[in-house]
C-alpha cells in the first residue's frame, strides 16, 4: 500500500528533526498544530523547489524572493540546505556584482551558524566565501577578518594530521596582505602554508607547487628577488613533474619567470 502524501511528509519531517544538523523545534504533539506544521512544511518545500527552478533558469532575484518565503515557513522545523542555495546565488554574482554576492554569502553564513553553531567546517567555508567577495570589493581588512575566522575554525575542527584547509587559509591571507602591499606579512603566511602543505601532501604535489609559486612572488615583492626566483623555479619543476609541461599553470609560471629575470 502506498503511503499518503501526509505520511511521506511527516516521515521526512521527523527524520530531519532528529538530525543534529538542524536546529528545529520539536514536532507538535497536538493533532491540530501538527496538521498546521505539516501544511507549512509542504508549502515551504514547494517554494523551495520553485526557487531552485528560478535559480537554474538564471532568474536569481525571483529565486531569492522565493527562498525568502520558504525560509519563513521552515522557521519552526527542519529545512533543506538553504545555505547552499544562497551560496550558489553568491557565486552567480561574484565576478560582476561582488557586493550583492557578499550579501548572499552572509545570508548563508548566518544560516550555517544557526544550524551548526560557530565551530563547524561549513561555517568556516562560508567565511571563506565572504572573504573572497570582500577581496573582489577591495575590502581587504574585512577579507582578512573572514579568512582568519575560517582558519581558526579549521585549526580547531580538523585533525592534526590533516590541516590542508589551514594551509589554504594562510594562502588566502597571504594574497590579502599582498593586495594591501604588506609583503612581509604575505611572505610569512605563504611560508606557513608551504610548511603545512609539505606535511600533508609531501614534496611532489601541485598544491605544494602553487604554494611555492605564491611564496616566490611574495619574496620578490618583498625585495628578495634571488631567493624568490629560486622558489619559483622549484614550483615550475614540481608542476612539470606532476601536471606536465603544457599544463596552463606551468606555462603561465614559465612566462612569468622569464619576465622577472
Amino acid at each position: 500500500m502506498k503511503k499518503s502524501l501526509e505520511a511521506c511528509v511527516l516521515s521526512m519531517f521527523l527524520c530531519l528533526s532528529v538530525s543534529p544538523v538542524w536546529a528545529a523545534k520539536p514536532f507538535p504533539k497536538d493533532p491540530a498544530e501538527r496538521a498546521k506544521a505539516l501544511e507549512r512544511y509542504k508549502e515551504g518545500l514547494g517554494l523551495y523547489a520553485k526557487g531552485q527552478k528560478f535559480q537554474s533558469d538564471g532568474k536569481y532575484d525571483e529565486a531569492n524572493a522565493t527562498y525568502g518565503q520558504a525560509m519563513v515557513l521552515f522557521q519552526d522545523g527542519p529545512k533543506p540546505d538553504m545555505a547552499n542555495c544562497y551560496n550558489r546565488l553568491g557565486n552567480a554574482y561574484l565576478e560582476k556584482t561582488p557586493k550583492k554576492s557578499l550579501w548572499y554569502y552572509s545570508e548563508a553564513l548566518s544560516i550555517r551558524r544557526q544550524d551548526h553553531g560557530e565551530e563547524h567546517e561549513a561555517v568556516a567555508a562560508s567565511h571563506n566565501n565572504a572573504g573572497t567577495a570582500c577581496m573582489k570589493m577591495k575590502e581587504y581588512n574585512q577579507a582578512i577578518a573572514h579568512f582568519e575566522s575560517s582558519m581558526g575554525i579549521f585549526r580547531r575542527a580538523t585533525s592534526a594530521k590533516d590541516k590542508r584547509q589551514v594551509g589554504a587559509a594562510h594562502n588566502r591571507l597571504g594574497n590579502a596582505y599582498t593586495a594591501k602591499n604588506k609583503h612581509g606579512e604575505a611572505k610569512r603566511n605563504h611560508e606557513k602554508a608551504l610548511e603545512i602543505f609539505l606535511k600533508v601532501f609531501g614534496p611532489n604535489h601541485p598544491n605544494v607547487a602553487r604554494s611555492k609559486r605564491d611564496l616566490g612572488y611574495a619574496m620578490i615583492q618583498n625585495k628578495e628577488k634571488k631567493q624568490g626566483l629560486t622558489i619559483l623555479n622549484e614550483a615550475k619543476d614540481i608542476f612539470i613533474a606532476t601536471e606536465g609541461a603544457q599544463y596552463i599553470e606551468t606555462l603561465e609560471l614559465i612566462q612569468n619567470i622569464k619576465k622577472l629575470r
